[in-house]
């Protein structure tokens, strides 16, 4: 049995257009996302760049993240204070990150879990989880001891307040028409 970790290495090299994450050991594939995915995506980071005046913040849609504990994740949004991506290789480290996003998609307990476990032990701030089948989005606040301790929870087309660094409220109606 080869090394887990050589595994998702050599899987990563060769499936250019899928997800491939290291997660507790293990290589997780997705497909790439759909249509509706996308433009969720899309639409949020149009907003955050709206709110990013004086660009204190840089954002990347699927940025690798290697975690302390030696996790790899592809974020669907990761936010750094402004130019703490540069220089960064495919995997950068998780110390810097400000806000990660996910779009639940085929496997959306992935997103509601375990990735929400996997940040919280990166001690990452702010983890948004928008959660398409449910239609409401979560952002989870304060990690500690590998769980958030705070969570803000609105249904598709409400406000959502955003805290520091942040500092603004993002208008979910915008992002889910």
């Amino acid at each position: 049995m080869p090394d887990p970790l050589q595994l998702f290495f050599a899987l990563s090299e060769r499936l250019h257009d899928y997800r491939v994450e290291f997660i507790d050991r293990e290589t997780r594939v997705s497909p790439p996302p759909d249509g509706d995915h996308e433009t969720l995506i899309w639409r949020l980071a149009r907003q955050l760049a709206r709110f990013d005046v004086g660009d204190r913040f840089d954002a990347a849609m699927n940025k690798g993240v290697q975690t302390p504990a030696g996790d790899r994740v592809v974020p669907d949004i990761t936010v750094t204070a402004s130019g703490a991506m540069r220089g960064a290789e495919s995997w950068m480290p998780s110390d810097g990150v400000l806000l990660v996003v996910e779009v639940t998609s085929t496997v959306p307990g992935r997103d509601r879990f375990t990735k929400r476990q996997v940040h919280a032990e990166a001690a990452i701030p702010l983890y948004l989880l928008i959660d398409r089948s449910e239609s409401k989005l979560t952002l989870f606040t304060e990690p500690e001891k590998g769980n958030y301790t705070g969570r803000v929870e609105v249904g598709f087309g409400k406000l959502l307040p955003v805290p520091d660094p942040f500092g603004f409220v993002l208008d979910t109606a915008s992002i889910v028409d």
